[in-house]
């Protein structure tokens, strides 16, 4: 690559970045919220590593009954709710964002009226129960970083 290629790459990496940056963010709020769900349904804890409190009585009989309780808070009764929730960027596109300042914000949220019914319960009682652990957002904040250079290395370097 001489002096001319090297320019013009970088002319069209800059064109590219925020794109690149989003597109690579909404990968990682999906990659989140699986890692998200895996807690929830295998440990039954919350962000900070605590064991939810218990159902109520009536709830957890209805779960025994049906053969669903693990002994944990799961949030898997028929795993409709963790199913129907959606991973996005709150208040941005690609083509609203500049690559001077453009910021982000993953939200996790229902995709339906009645996973939003279920999430707000829940979210009553164990407040912040979707909510990423900060071992789980740093993971997913590498992965995204490794992504991102991979492609810029492949795309515009190569």
């Amino acid at each position: 690559m001489n002096l001319e290629e090297l320019e013009e790459s970088f002319r069209r990496l800059i064109r590219a970045l925020p794109d690149i940056v989003l597109n690579q963010t909404e990968v990682a709020a999906n990659d989140i919220m699986a890692l998200v769900d895996q807690r929830l349904v295998e440990t039954g804890t919350n962000a900070s590593g605590t064991s939810f409190e218990d159902y109520t009585p009536n709830y957890k009989a209805r779960k025994v009954k049906l053969g669903r309780y693990t002994g944990k808070v799961d949030f898997q009764l028929t795993g409709q709710m963790l199913a129907s929730t959606a991973t996005g960027l709150k208040n941005i596109t690609t083509k609203s964002a500049t690559s001077s300042g453009a910021v982000a914000v993953v939200v996790i949220g229902p995709r339906d009226e009645e996973t939003r019914r279920k999430v707000e319960g829940n979210d009553k009682h164990r407040p912040g129960f979707l909510n990423p652990s900060k071992d789980e957002v740093k993971r997913i904040e590498n992965i995204r970083t490794k992504r991102i250079e991979e492609l810029i290395r492949e795309e515009y370097f190569a």
